[in-house]
């Protein structure tokens, strides 16, 4: 069984006064899927997007790492600033996730969101566009 997990990390503006926090939320999951996933004897990739650049907007941090590879995020890492792209963010990942897609109907994914708001600046590919990649991908139950 594969499990190909990414996660999407709100870098916006407002994360400014808790990214120390919200770094440690994120390192606290990836440390708690390695294990499990090791605990398992499964497979598991990870990947991170940064969202809410003002300049960029979404940032790959990284993508399809083995999950014994993956580093925790230091506190530099992240450079809060611009708006809250969220839903495009999830759209992003989902697409990096479907990359790997083997195919198989063992294989499955994960997409988690360390925020610390709400949605207020997706345009592209927007809201609805979003939520029917996600509606889609749900009915495969993988």
């Amino acid at each position: 069984m594969q499990t190909h997990v990414a996660f999407c990390i709100d870098e916006s503006g407002s994360v400014s006064r808790i990214v120390k926090p919200l770094i440690d939320a994120y390192n606290s999951n990836v440390i708690g899927i390695r294990d499990a996933v090791l605990d398992e004897g499964q497979e598991a990739s990870m990947t991170a997007l940064a969202f809410g650049d003002r300049v960029l907007k979404h940032r790959i941090l990284y993508s399809g790492m083995q999950v014994q590879t993956v580093q925790p995020l230091k506190y530099g890492d992240l450079r809060p600033t611009g708006m809250t792209p969220l839903f495009d963010s999830v759209y992003r990942a989902v697409q990096k996730l479907s990359e790997l897609d083997d195919g198989k109907p063992d294989t499955t994914f994960v997409v988690n969101v360390v925020t610390d708001g709400q949605e207020n600046d997706s345009r592209d590919p927007g809201v609805p566009a979003t939520l029917k990649l996600i509606k889609e991908k749900t009915h495969t139950d993988r």
